[in-house]
């Protein structure tokens, strides 16, 4: 019987002594926690089996070795348990992110209030010839100042709008120059800045509030004056007819010219009153000594955009005469 528990041993564990004579050691079996068992079988009794080493060795006399049964220990494992301060510390770490966004959403507000306000306001550095980001400021003010007088009677036409529809028209008509005056001269600072221009780059970019709304007015503005063409080429019958599916939803360009004025109005007005004071301050009161190169250049724009605008609106209120038909 031995020899078979030895040969099976030596088979499966090699060299490994299932049992040790050293003092504390326990054997290979003791020391890794596996299980070692003799599977026997007894003539006209059930299989039983009888640990390895057991002093009660009787049934391995009476009984035929079969196999050796080598068990791997069992891995403990523990669940998966709610630790409390883990919870607190992810949810201080959510709280910082809270408070951070806070902070600088803040920040952003407040700079964007001190130069609407003119608490604060950019320095801008002046170059030789077009004047640099100085020029540029005094020529995008200016013209946004015109666009401002020019919207102001625009809304006025608006207080009857059928009696007043030609002045509508070629008012209308008069701010696409400005407006696309404007729009370029901004669209150069940005490029300027963006391309590494040392002089735009000492001057900034305007507050983060600011830089988020410029893209909102153009693309308004170019919409509400784009839609007011489309409905002069198109006239009354085609502009006041379904031209556009909405959700199942016949839409005019009428309509849609009232819902672009809709949107263009609050962010104009959030644009206006966060530009008006600091464009006054650059062309009612400049702070600058001597002034900044460039002043004839910047007239010069301004009149040749002035001068463009009177037979486009002539062109513009003879094609919506149809429109002054329906008074």
């Amino acid at each position: 019987m031995r020899s078979v528990v030895r040969r099976l041993h030596t088979e499966v564990l090699g060299d490994i002594p299932l049992m040790s004579s050293e003092p504390g050691s326990g054997g290979w079996a003791a020391r890794t926690g596996w299980t070692v068992r003799m599977v026997t079988k007894v003539s006209k009794r059930p299989v039983h089996t009888t640990p390895v080493g057991s002093a009660c060795n009787t049934s391995i006399r009476r009984s035929t070795p079969q196999a050796l049964d080598i068990t791997p220990p069992a891995v403990a494992t523990t669940p998966a348990r709610w630790h409390p301060h883990r919870h607190d510390h992810r949810k201080g770490v959510r709280l910082m992110a809270i408070k951070r966004a806070t902070t600088r959403l803040r920040r952003i507000t407040s700079e964007a209030i001190a130069e609407a306000t003119g608490r604060d306001f950019r320095a801008d550095a002046i170059a030789d010839g077009s004047g640099g980001p100085a020029g540029n400021a005094r020529l995008t003010a200016w013209t946004g100042l015109l666009l401002l007088v020019l919207f102001a009677a625009e809304l006025v036409t608006l207080l009857d709008v059928r009696q007043m529809i030609t002045w509508h028209i070629a008012i209308g008509t008069l701010l696409i120059p400005p407006a696309l005056l404007k729009t370029a001269s901004t669209g150069w600072r940005i490029l300027r800045y963006y391309t590494g221009s040392r002089h735009y780059r000492d001057s900034g970019p305007p507050p983060l509030i600011l830089r988020a709304l410029g893209p909102l007015v153009v693309l308004t503005t170019m919409a509400l004056l784009g839609s007011g063409l489309a409905l002069v080429v198109a006239g009354p019958r085609t502009g006041q007819g379904p031209q556009v599916d909405v959700l199942d939803q016949r839409i005019d360009i009428l309509t849609i010219h009232q819902a672009v004025f809709a949107a263009w109005a609050v962010v104009t007005g959030l644009h206006v009153l966060s530009r008006l004071v600091p464009a006054l301050r650059l062309t009612v009161r400049p702070a600058t000594a001597g002034g900044v190169q460039g002043g004839h250049r910047r007239f010069a724009i301004l009149f040749v955009t002035a001068a463009a605008t009177v037979p486009l609106a002539i062109v513009a209120v003879q094609a919506g005469h149809g429109w002054s038909n329906l008074i």
